[in-house]
C-alpha cells in the first residue's frame, strides 16, 4: 500500500508547486506596500502625545521630489521599510516561482504590518528615552542598508552555486525563463 502524501502547509510557500496564480503574489505585494503609509500615519499622528511624550527630533529635513521637505529622521526610518519592500517585491515577482497561497500572503501582510507599526511606535517614543540620539537612527539605517546591499550582492554567488550544482539543467532553465532575468539576478 502506498503512503499518503502529506498535504502542503497553506501558510508556507508551496515548494515544488510551480502552478503560480496571481491572487497570492498580488495580495502579498500590495499588502506589504500598505506598511509604508501605515508607519507614516503612526509617525505623523504620534499616538504617544496623549501621554505627553514629545515627538522625536527631526534633525533637519530632506527635500523629496514631488513631496517636498520631510523630517530627516522619519524619512530615513521609512526608507528602511521601503528597502525591505523593494527586496520583498523583487523576490515575489523575480525570484519566487513557487505557488504563493492566499493564507500565506495574508499572514505575510498582517504580521509584518503589526511589527512595523510597533517599530514606528517605538521610534515615536524615542524622545522620552534619555539615551536616544539621532546617531541611533543613522547607525541602524547604516547597518540596514549595508545588509540589504550585501544580500543583493550574494546573488552572483547563488547563481554560481546553481550553475555548478545543476549544470545544464540550470542553463536550460535560464533560457526558458529569460524574461525573468536581470543582470546578476536570477
Amino acid at each position: 500500500m502506498a503512503e499518503a502524501k502529506e498535504a502542503p502547509n497553506p501558510l508556507g510557500i508551496q515548494r515544488g508547486n510551480y502552478n503560480r496564480s496571481l491572487p497570492g503574489p498580488f495580495l502579498l505585494s500590495l499588502g506589504r506596500i500598505i506598511s509604508l503609509p501605515l508607519q507614516h500615519w503612526v509617525i505623523t499622528k504620534h499616538p504617544f502625545s496623549t501621554f505627553n511624550i514629545p515627538r522625536p527630533p527631526t534633525h533637519g529635513s530632506i527635500n523629496l521630489p514631488l513631496i517636498g521637505p520631510q523630517p530627516q529622521l522619519s524619512t530615513i526610518f521609512l526608507g528602511m521599510t521601503a528597502t525591505l519592500l523593494l527586496k520583498q517585491n523583487a523576490w515575489i515577482w523575480g525570484y519566487c516561482n513557487e505557488r504563493i497561497t492566499l493564507p500565506f500572503a495574508f499572514f505575510g501582510v498582517v504580521v509584518p504590518a503589526i511589527y512595523e507599526a510597533l517599530c514606528a511606535l517605538v521610534f515615536t517614543s524615542g524622545a522620552a528615552n534619555p539615551f536616544w540620539t539621532p546617531t541611533c537612527v543613522y547607525a541602524g539605517a547604516g547597518v540596514h542598508f549595508v545588509a540589504a546591499v550585501t544580500e543583493w550582492n550574494a546573488t552572483p554567488a547563488k547563481e554560481l552555486y546553481l550553475a555548478e550544482r545543476y549544470g545544464e539543467q540550470w542553463e536550460s532553465y535560464k533560457k526558458q525563463v529569460r524574461w525573468k532575468m536581470f543582470p546578476g539576478i536570477f
